[in-house]
């Protein structure tokens, strides 16, 4: 992605171009990783007022993050999506493009900057980072590898519109599909003729420089509850830049059965004991804590490479890796499904002798036969 271009008839301009900023209206673009784009859950059973005084107190009691509505179509409720943003970056984002006293007509993550279509992926590669839209409500950014692992879990679309340059983890899945691929909004539009060009969905509206209360003020008959099942591939995302990494479930998916995992994985991953309540605000809670804590994770290398390095010596064991999730406190904990307890001092040896410390956690028997275990890697125990 060029840092400064020209998109729909809006001049962009990115973090790294913003100490120039041009004397005509433009559209500042952030990094999408630090503002990811979040599916709600609405609960049938609160209407009217009581939708909106739980989305006004959960708003008011998170002093740390925002929430700022989505739509697919500005203006029509109920909102089913957030773009969720710290505080202090958006104070940070203000500051740079000088909104109030410079032309800034939003403030925008990178990814809404694409175009987008009903059933299209739109995914833009620049250097070791690419930006995605998956259809009108989904986008995120996040470097290459990162990526083609949420892309793998989506739904397939119908057809790809593929901008920027080439990276092979990502084309080769494409390739895969078996669906047309385009490089141009022009040729997609005879494939897709819904397809909009950037910023024509009403992306500007959701500007991440205004006060998300106050738009909730402007917007009270139609605000919805903020009960939020957190997606565990968007989620990925959002923390990534924090070294966290989180199993992927299918992006553009709200099925009961993700919705009954979501909560699951809420239980074993932010809220271990106690009950959950308020899941949007706990996650919440657990996220600053995280992001805050002071720890030796930098031994560890990247989270996707100490993934990689132990999901390639579970897989050569004939094992299934059920779920992964790491954290800089903690280090990586996978969750495997064996034959048998034998299976399992098995792994547990063959990580030990690839020189990872490796600490059973839990194990238990599964009904209709098998051994389930959560494993922590501590640390990488040999030295470069």
């Amino acid at each position: 992605m060029k840092k400064t271009t020209v998109q729909n008839g809006y001049l962009t301009v990115s973090l790294e171009t913003a100490h120039r900023l041009p004397d005509q209206p433009f559209v500042g673009l952030v990094n999408g990783a630090d503002a990811p784009l979040l599916p709600l859950d609405l609960p049938a059973g609160l209407k009217g007022l009581a939708r909106e005084k739980v989305a006004q107190r959960i708003l008011a009691g998170n002093t740390a993050t925002s929430l700022h509505p989505f739509a697919s179509k500005p203006h029509v409720a109920p909102w089913t999506h957030a773009i969720v943003v710290s505080d202090e970056n958006v104070a940070q984002w203000r500051e740079t493009f000088q909104v109030g006293t410079s032309r800034c007509v939003a403030i925008l993550p990178d990814y809404l900057a694409l175009p987008c279509a009903k059933d299209v992926w739109v995914i833009e590669v620049a250097g070791d980072q690419a930006r995605v839209r998956l259809g009108q409500t989904d986008g995120f950014s996040a470097d290459i590898d990162m990526v083609a692992i949420l892309l793998a879990k989506a739904t397939p679309p119908k057809a790809v519109l593929r901008l920027g340059t080439s990276a092979h983890s990502i084309d080769d899945l494409i390739a895969e599909l078996g669906v047309p691929v385009c490089d141009s909004v022009k040729a997609l539009a005879k494939i897709a003729p819904s397809v909009l060009p950037a910023f024509s969905n009403g992306e500007l509206l959701f500007d991440l420089g205004k006060d998300p209360r106050a738009a909730f003020n402007a917007q009270a008959k139609t605000l919805k509850s903020w009960a939020v099942p957190v997606i565990l591939a968007v989620l990925a995302l959002g923390l990534w830049t924090g070294a966290e990494l989180y199993s992927s479930a299918k992006i553009t998916t709200q099925t009961t059965e993700i919705r009954k995992e979501t909560v699951d994985a809420v239980r074993a991953m932010f809220v271990p004991d106690g009950p959950i309540l308020d899941v949007k605000a706990q996650v919440t809670q657990a996220l600053v804590a995280r992001q805050n804590a002071t720890s030796n994770a930098s031994t560890l290398g990247s989270p996707l490479e100490l993934l990689k390095a132990t999901g390639a010596v579970i897989n050569a064991s004939g094992v299934t890796l059920d779920v992964a999730s790491y954290s800089e406190t903690t280090g990586l904990a996978v969750t495997l499904k064996l034959s048998d307890f034998a299976a399992l001092d098995q792994v547990v040896d063959a990580l030990k002798n690839a020189g990872f410390n490796v600490k059973i956690e839990r194990s238990s028997s599964i009904d209709g036969g098998g051994v389930e275990a959560i494993l922590a890697v501590l640390n990488a125990a040999k030295e470069q």
